[in-house]
């Protein structure tokens, strides 16, 4: 059985959960859309320099000889699953108010760089999604400015630096919160505020596998 890499964040801020974490540890060891799960789960914060974390999930990819790595992170923000188009070379976020500045100082601050998402066939895996309601977002050029946009620049910069037949198929998705990531959940509704449950991202994670066109 071909093997799919999924990352994900631990809690940060006020949060008391991290959904993207739950996702991950529900899902580690298990087979999805006809894949076993690898899941690694990273701390929600800036890396230090020596710690390229595109780069460990790239080497986890390699040794597992994977066919794909998802990675997910978590915005409140969010009103559904949403895939991201592409990452920048800036960390700017109030969760880190004293790390700003470029992901990699070797390139042009602002530095976009894209995500081929072709093979993840996004279109079907809307309808199927809208089929089973589970909410889900148009994909979005915007991965923030914390350590979700760090680790999708910092990937897509080592995935790039592969020889283009040995390149790993990835994608990244923000996810709403989950109810027990909050300490009053009932201030959810009054702000208008969507939640999923890991079941619920579990099941789009297994739509996503089972129409991607990925080597199996």
């Amino acid at each position: 059985m071909s093997t799919i890499i999924l990352s994900a964040f631990q809690p940060f801020g006020s949060y008391r959960r991290n959904i993207t974490k739950e996702t991950a540890r529900l899902t580690n060891g298990t087979s999805l859309g006809g894949y076993k799960i690898v899941a690694r789960i990273f701390r929600a914060t800036i890396p230090p320099p020596g710690e390229n974390r595109g780069q460990i999930l790239v080497d986890i990819a390699k040794k597992h000889r994977a066919s794909g790595i998802i990675c997910l992170g978590m915005s409140s923000l969010q009103k559904g699953i949403c895939a991201v188009k592409a990452a920048r070379n800036r960390i700017e976020s109030n969760y880190c108010p004293n790390q700003s500045g470029p992901v990699d100082t070797t390139r042009p601050l602002d530095d976009r760089l894209g995500y081929d998402l072709a093979l993840w066939r996004l279109p079907i895996f809307r309808t199927k999604c809208n089929e089973t309601s589970i909410p889900i977002e148009d994909e979005s050029d915007d991965a923030g400015g914390f350590c979700c946009n760090h680790l999708a620049y910092q990937l897509q910069l080592c995935l790039q630096a592969l020889p283009k037949p040995e390149r790993i198929p990835c994608i990244y998705f923000h996810v709403p919160t989950s109810r027990e990531c909050w300490r009053y959940p009932n201030v959810l509704v009054k702000n208008g505020k969507i939640t999923m449950t890991r079941v619920q991202i579990k099941e789009a994670l297994r739509i996503l596998l089972s129409n991607a066109d990925l080597v199996r």
